[in-house]
C-alpha cells in the first residue's frame, strides 16, 4: 500500500537542470562503453601497434646474403633448382 505521508524514494541526477533517471544513465554508460570498444577495434585494424611495427622493421632489416637461397623457409647454401 502506498503511503501518502512520505514522498516516494527516487534516485536521479541533474543534467542541464533536468532530472535524468537511472535507466537513462545506464543506457548512456553502455553506449559510451560500446563506442569506446568499437573505436579501439577500428584503430587496431587501421593502425598497427608500435611493437608490431618494430618487429616488422627488424625483420625487414635482416636480409639473407646473396649466396643463400630460401627453400621452404630454410636458407640452403648453394641450393639450385632442378
Amino acid at each position: 500500500m502506498l503511503s501518502v505521508a512520505e514522498p516516494p524514494c527516487v534516485r536521479f541526477a541533474l543534467a542541464d537542470g533536468k532530472p535524468v533517471f537511472r535507466e537513462v544513465l545506464r543506457t548512456a554508460m553502455i553506449a559510451a562503453t560500446l563506442a569506446g570498444a568499437a573505436e579501439s577495434a577500428v584503430r587496431a585494424m587501421v593502425e598497427q601497434p608500435p611493437l608490431v611495427r618494430q618487429l616488422e622493421a627488424a625483420a625487414d632489416a635482416v636480409k639473407p646474403s646473396a649466396d643463400l637461397t630460401v627453400t621452404g623457409g630454410v636458407p640452403a647454401a648453394g641450393h639450385t633448382w632442378h
